[in-house]
């Protein structure tokens, strides 16, 4: 459902406005429409729809799919609940009949009650797939990461360190450690664009 408010651009907390709702009515059936518009509401009992959403929200991305050729990039696939991973099988399913391309991120888990999830819905579309493995970036290329994106005056190669041992290297994870460092007020763009 997050990937639904980004499309519709809604805050958290907010309902869909008569846009939203066109454009909803305009790309699925009424009766996925209004499901999906229901799953966005703030008070929306997710557990007891979610069979019901996952189902509305595969079909809404075979909608996309099918009216142009859009981009989905879901990343953790390795996190994501059962009701996503239901609309990603379901989309697996009937991919050939779309232009979609689905860039799913998975992360190797070392240990616990995460698994590979991405793998499930990828045995699916099996003949349509292809797997491309990205090792971690090593200090080098964090360090190059901070020089290309923070102002001189900043302790680049300590803040580098740090990244790197917070991230281990994950593109994805140093990514969310500037973001949470940006939201807390650790870090902020400075006016030549740089951080």
């Amino acid at each position: 459902v997050k990937l639904l408010r980004r499309w519709l651009h809604l805050p958290s907390g907010t309902t869909a406005g008569p846009r939203g709702r066109a454009l909803h009515f305009e790309t699925v059936r009424d009766d996925v429409a209004e499901t999906l518009l229901a799953a966005l509401h703030p008070t929306a009992a997710v557990e007891a729809a979610a069979v019901s959403e996952s189902v509305a929200l595969g079909d809404w991305l075979l909608a996309l799919g099918r009216l142009g050729p859009p981009i989905v990039f879901l990343d953790d696939v390795q996190y994501a609940g059962e009701a996503t991973i239901a609309a990603l099988r379901r989309v697996a399913r009937d991919l050939a009949s779309t232009r979609l391309l689905f860039v799913l991120g998975e992360q190797r888990v070392r240990a616990g009650p995460v698994r590979a999830r991405g793998a499930e819905v990828l045995e699916r579309a099996a003949d349509r797939t292809t797997r491309i493995e990205l090792g971690a970036l090593d200090e080098a290329a964090v360090l190059e990461l901070v020089e290309s994106t923070f102002d001189a005056s900043v302790p680049r190669l300590r803040l580098a360190r740090a990244l790197y041992e917070r991230s281990g290297g994950s593109p994805g994870r140093s990514k969310e450690v500037l973001r949470l460092a940006r939201d807390r007020g650790h870090i902020r763009s400075g006016s030549g664009g740089g951080v």
